[in-house]
């Protein structure tokens, strides 16, 4: 598929991605996390040295505590500051709400700042109440503060389709089944894939990388399990920095 990503708009209007379906037992879809290939626009990127201000908007102490031990790992490898401000705060860049009927979804890097407060920029819908962060929530926060600072999802890589055909209705009956999501959402968040002149940075296409989802072999014609893996690789986090310091200049 060539054509353009359509976006799902969020209650401001603007892009947002949905992320991490639920599973019946009520775990989490695994997220990707290790390797080759960082996608992004130049247009969606915070300039380097940006301080993004966040705040909480509900959500319990173990819950937020979770986020935060775990954001903060993006900043050992980008040129970003995250600042806490104080809760319920409406000029905060990044409004972050534990809303469990809404999924987990965030909004595109500076796309966020089209979103005016109090309304939420991002929301984590599986973040267990309990002091212990499991593997899975660890990889959803790591996935959703990729979007937040500008990241897309690897499988909608311009690169994809050299390496990886999906099975169409397999994919739509699977994420209608276990989503919800009717044809055109499922079209938007995992088949469709940019132009490459809509992207500014892109590699070869890595199915491991933190922004890619997890999926059967049964969803793709050459069979090829992509593995649920919650940690960022040497790659992700090296070609991030790359992509900030390279795009700026474009």
């Amino acid at each position: 598929m060539s054509s353009a990503t359509s976006q799902v708009k969020g209650l401001c209007g603007g892009v947002i991605k949905v992320d991490t379906p639920k599973q019946d037992d009520g775990s989490m879809q695994g997220l990707g996390g290790v390797s080759h290939a960082v996608m992004a626009s130049s247009s969606t990127l915070w300039e380097n040295g940006t301080v993004l201000s966040y705040s909480f908007f509900g959500g319990t102490p173990f819950q937020r505590k979770k986020v935060m031990d775990v954001m903060g790992e993006w900043t050992w490898y980008a040129n970003i500051t995250f600042k806490q401000m104080a809760e319920n705060d409406a000029n905060a860049t990044i409004r972050i709400t534990f809303d469990p009927k809404k999924g987990s979804w965030s909004y595109v890097g500076n796309l966020a700042k089209t979103c005016v407060g109090p309304a939420p920029t991002m929301n984590f819908g599986w973040i267990d109440d309990d002091d212990s962060i499991s593997k899975k929530e660890r990889g959803v926060i790591l996935h959703e503060f990729g979007h937040v600072l500008g990241l897309m999802h690897e499988h909608e890589s311009p690169a994809r389709s050299g390496i990886i055909r999906l099975k169409e209705r397999e994919i739509i009956q699977y994420y209608s089944e276990k989503q919800g999501w009717d044809e055109a959402t499922v079209r938007s968040q995992i088949l469709d894939v940019y132009t490459k002149d809509s992207v500014s940075n892109y590699s070869q296409f890595d199915p491991t990388s933190i922004m890619m989802y997890f999926m059967p072999g049964s969803m793709n014609e050459g069979g090829v399990d992509i593995h649920e893996t919650t940690e960022l690789s040497s790659f992700d986090k090296g070609n991030f920095q790359h992509s900030i310091t390279t795009n700026l200049a474009d």
